[in-house]
């Protein structure tokens, strides 16, 4: 079995994905939330987005904002009306939450 990470095709080492089950809680809500606002179709659009933007992180990891302040330190970026919240860690890009740009994300991170 090959330990390498898959690379892109200009063999950029891509990073695993894990997502955390706070960003699992989080995608659900936002899934259900959408459902019942516009429709199911929506809804599944939407986060097939999610899920594309996850691994083009996992190719471009470095796109999102860094917030090196917070220990560990985080990144951002921005999908739709939402922020995704993740860290690198060795070779695993970690989705640590998925939070709508209203919320007040820094206070939840402020230990």
């Amino acid at each position: 079995m090959n330990s390498k990470p898959a690379c892109t095709p200009n063999m950029v080492p891509r990073l695993s994905l894990k997502i955390l089950p706070q960003a699992e809680v989080d995608i659900e809500e936002i899934w259900l939330y959408s459902a019942e606002t516009w429709s199911v179709a929506q809804a599944d659009s939407y986060l097939a987005n999610f899920y594309a933007k996850f691994q083009t992180l996992t190719e471009m990891p470095q796109i999102g904002r860094e917030y090196p302040t917070i220990s560990p330190p985080i990144r951002i970026y921005p999908i739709g009306r939402h922020y995704v919240i993740y860290r690198i860690e060795g070779g695993v890009l970690k989705i640590v939450r998925v939070l709508h740009q209203r919320r007040n994300w820094q206070i939840l991170f402020d230990k």
